[in-house]
């Protein structure tokens, strides 16, 4: 159980979402701590303009640079309270995540106690068989002999029936308990299971729409992104 619930905490989809969740509300409160800052705005144009053809006779090239700075020095409470907000929003991402936690052990508990039972059933239902068929057994050795009749018989071999349908029914639920469990570990997946199924790569599929849609300036973009995040995880 310990180990399962290992597991569960490194996999599920559900504690995965929270702790993303969690990153991104810390990342927009640290954004509110620096919105007192100086914000900078640069930007460069290139202008090329031939004008040869209209019969002027020269070309026009010209680069323009402009820097822009921008800081607020007044606006009320907003700053105070877009931290506040901020604030609040990364304590509820924090508990949200330590309930999810909580809703993941609870769950893995659960299916795994139903599992356990599940199994105990199956052991328990097997020994019903066997009884049933010694005492159908006997019961017919009985009506051989005239101490039982034909009715007696027909009900133990009913009673061996039911006793085999039960013991395929618990076999079924110790199946769906197997899942149950592997659904709370966050193991239920065609890749766990291997399924031989084509396995949908998120990152693969970013790349195919960002080849097929960007033009070269937003790849050029895109590149930049990534070597940030690299350098930011690092």
């Amino acid at each position: 159980m310990e180990k399962a619930e290992a597991v569960a905490i490194a996999k599920h989809p559900r504690i995965l979402g929270a702790q993303f969740q969690a990153k991104a509300a810390e990342i927009a409160l640290q954004s509110s701590n620096k919105n007192r800052q100086p914000q900078i705005d640069a930007s460069l144009t290139h202008t090329l303009a031939d004008t040869r053809r209209t019969g002027s006779g020269y070309t026009n090239n010209s680069v323009t640079a402009d820097i822009t700075g921008q800081m607020t020095w007044y606006a009320g409470d907003k700053l105070n309270s877009a931290r506040r907000r901020a604030l609040a929003n990364f304590e509820r991402s924090q508990s949200n995540l330590q309930l999810q936690g909580y809703l993941t052990r609870q769950s893995l508990r659960n299916a795994f106690t139903g599992w356990q039972v599940a199994r105990a059933s199956i052991v328990s239902g097997r020994e019903q068989v066997r009884a049933a068929q010694v005492a159908f057994e006997g019961v017919r050795e009985e009506a051989k002999l005239g101490a039982r009749t034909t009715l007696d018989a027909l009900d133990a071999e009913q009673e061996v029936l039911t006793a085999r349908s039960n013991l395929v029914a618990a076999i079924r639920n110790e199946y769906l308990a197997t899942y149950s469990v592997l659904s709370e570990m966050g193991l239920l997946t065609a890749q766990h299971l291997k399924l031989g199924v084509p396995i949908y790569n998120p990152d693969v599929n970013y790349a195919k729409v960002t080849k097929n849609q960007a033009n070269p300036l937003g790849l050029k973009r895109l590149k930049i992104f990534d070597k940030l995040k690299k350098r930011k995880s690092n």
